[in-house]
């Protein structure tokens, strides 16, 4: 049997990203500045919409309950380190589970 040179003579060349002004749509239609004043260019598609204080104050409050939880079941009740993550890790996803399911419904009624 003859043997098979299994060298590597040439690297094949990287792949590079094309560049940002290939890639930009070429169909936005901007208004003139000088027809409107206030016209910075094409509005943007969707909008973030922001986050509440009290949304904020109800997650930290959240957080610091399971703090609290998984302390009391750790030192107080003299469960081991992992029960005691394990439980308030669970506690975590179910109360995230209902949240994303709450927000899911509200996005699709607000549509």
């Amino acid at each position: 049997m003859a043997e098979r040179d299994t060298t590597i003579t040439e690297l094949p060349e990287p792949r590079r990203p094309a560049p940002a002004e290939s890639t930009a749509p070429t169909n936005v239609a901007t208004v003139p500045a000088d027809t409107d004043p206030d016209a910075t260019g094409p509005a943007p598609a969707e909008t973030v919409p922001e986050v509440s204080g009290l949304t904020v104050l109800a997650y930290g409050l959240g957080g610091l309950g399971l703090t609290g939880r998984f302390l009391h079941l750790w030192l107080v009740q003299q469960k081991g380190l992992v029960v005691s993550a394990g439980e308030v890790l669970g506690i975590t996803f179910a109360l995230l589970f209902g949240v994303s399911v709450i927000g899911t419904v509200r996005r699709a009624q607000r549509s």
